[in-house]
């Protein structure tokens, strides 16, 4: 994914180093029930796969620009990443998540509907505030 390989590369331009994690197949890392589970996406019940490990913080990546019905649901990717993200913190408190979102679509008002789900496990920032 090209945003992904742009949000690695600026990161790393920053001195930001951050393993990318398969999108696909058996080593693939998404949440369903509060878990991190491996592989597929369980019939489309677990969150899309993440995309950055940073020393064990998993990372969950979105560049999304302009407005529309497919920014949108880049938007509720987002939120289901949270939404299970705040489960595996509430059960188990060891791990550290992130929602890096990137591009003019998280507006402020998105940004503080984000928000809502920030702990001290988990934080929602831009690749400048990484």
């Amino acid at each position: 994914n090209m945003s992904e390989i742009l949000q690695k590369s600026f990161l790393s331009n920053r001195g930001i180093h951050v393993d990318k994690l398969p999108a696909a197949g058996n080593d693939a890392v998404r949440l369903l029930n509060g878990k991190l589970i491996y592989g597929d996406d369980r019939g489309g019940k677990a969150t899309k796969s993440m995309d950055f490990d940073r020393n064990g913080e998993i990372i969950f990546a979105k560049v999304t620009t302009g407005q529309g019905g497919g920014q949108d649901n880049q938007y509720r990717d987002v939120i289901d990443f949270l939404k299970e993200a705040n489960k595996y913190d509430v059960k188990y408190g060891d791990r550290k998540f992130t929602a890096l979102v990137d591009g003019d679509y998280y507006t402020e008002k998105k940004l503080k509907t984000l928000n809502k789900f920030k702990t001290k496990n988990i934080r929602i920032t831009n690749s400048n505030e990484l």
